[in-house]
């Protein structure tokens, strides 16, 4: 949401680790993309089909030792990709 951005980009918080479900992938794209321009180190973990609160602690711990950091690169592919 813009009051999370905006609470983000005045705290100091410096890594921020964005993990949503296929179904808002758009959107934890945009808002990554959001994050990364303001100079956060941010991680997008994508969880496919499944939803983070069903997959379990277990499940989603593993996801989250296999992040990555969002790059300038990475920026450049989903953008030619157009989110897909």
């Amino acid at each position: 949401s813009n009051e999370l951005l905006k609470q983000l980009s005045y705290s100091y918080v410096k890594e921020v680790i964005v993990a949503l479900d296929s179904d808002a992938k758009k959107e934890a794209f945009t808002f990554t993309e959001k994050l990364f321009k303001l100079g956060k180190k941010v991680s997008l973990i994508d969880l496919k089909d499944k939803d983070p609160s069903s997959m379990g602690y277990s499940n989603f711990y593993v996801k989250l030792k296999e992040r990555k950091n969002f790059s300038t690169s990475d920026l450049l592919k989903y953008k030619i990709l157009q989110y897909d």
